[in-house]
């Protein structure tokens, strides 16, 4: 491939390819998973702890679940806010914690 018009219209074209990045929150290296059929951002509980992030139990979501892709459904455990580093790019991130179980601690909506 020639140059990034190239590379671009080869991902676009593709329909099974992850777009997977590294990232620091809290210090902590993870990644995430840039979903754009995601309405909102997803962490797991696991990561949350791991970066000592507070989170906040929701009283009226604390019945309520996300589906997933795959079918399955998982307790929503609250949300919790944190800075989200990639590279030279820091953002405030506002995610709904659960316990997510994939190669991913984090996935990135359009929130």
């Amino acid at each position: 491939m020639d140059s990034d018009y190239d590379y671009l219209c080869f991902i676009h074209n593709q329909k099974d390819i992850l777009l997977i990045y590294h990232c620091l929150i809290n210090k902590v290296q993870t990644i995430f998973l840039l979903d754009t059929d995601a309405i909102k951002n997803y962490i797991s509980r696991k990561l949350a702890e791991k970066a000592n992030l507070k989170f906040r139990r929701c009283g009226a979501q604390s019945n309520r679940s996300v589906k997933l892709p795959n079918g399955q459904k998982m307790k929503i455990l609250g949300k919790c806010e944190f800075n989200l580093t990639m590279s030279k790019w820091t953002d405030t991130v506002v995610a709904t914690v659960f316990d997510l179980n994939a190669d991913f601690d984090v996935v990135l909506g359009m929130q």
